[in-house]
């Protein structure tokens, strides 16, 4: 799911076959991870519901804590850290939630690394990808394509996806969905 659609709104992109290969992902590593206009406008359960395995921990970056509570990731199904930088604001007791305070995404990555966290796939959005880009903070980078056309792909609130770099190391399609992978 993307917030594609015009006005924001939800839509699945991706194919079925691709979204199943995701979910055995998730399973794999020990977190996954989004920003707060991903848990805002896609409302991700973050689990592993179309691949037997167990659910990551889900990391959510709510700086401000001004997501709804009522947001899937916060529905206590499993373990869940949201990051946050303000003090103006205390955060709700949520159960099987821990809020953490951070500052930078290196201290959030510390703070993960204390808490036995190892792996981490970062889901999105377009900003945290940007950012864990440009800080040079990944290992690999796993792209689907879809033939899917939503509309001009020019509406006002468009999100340019993150720049893709690094070195192409294979390309292949999952069901009608190009898969690309880069590594460093």
């Amino acid at each position: 799911m993307g917030a594609g659609a015009e006005g924001g709104q939800p839509v699945k992109i991706s194919g079925d076959l691709s979204n199943r290969l995701v979910h055995r992902w998730r399973s794999e590593e020990d977190a996954i991870m989004v920003g707060t206009n991903t848990a805002r406008m896609d409302n991700p359960r973050l689990n592993t519901r179309l691949w037997p395995g167990k659910n990551p921990t889900r990391i959510v970056f709510d700086n401000r804590l001004v997501l709804d509570k009522n947001l899937h990731v916060f529905d206590g199904s499993q373990p869940t850290i949201v990051y946050y930088q303000t003090n103006d604001k205390l955060p709700d007791e949520r159960p099987n939630v821990i809020y953490s305070i951070t500052n930078s995404l290196i201290h959030t990555l510390q703070d993960l690394h204390e808490r036995k966290i190892q792996s981490v796939l970062v889901e999105g959005g377009a900003t945290l990808l940007q950012s864990f880009l440009e800080a040079g903070l990944w290992d690999e980078i796993r792209v689907f394509r879809s033939r899917m056309m939503l509309g001009k792909g020019r509406f006002a609130g468009a999100i340019k996806a993150p720049g893709v770099q690094g070195r192409l190391v294979s390309r292949e399609m999952v069901g009608e969905d190009e898969l690309t992978i880069y590594k460093p």
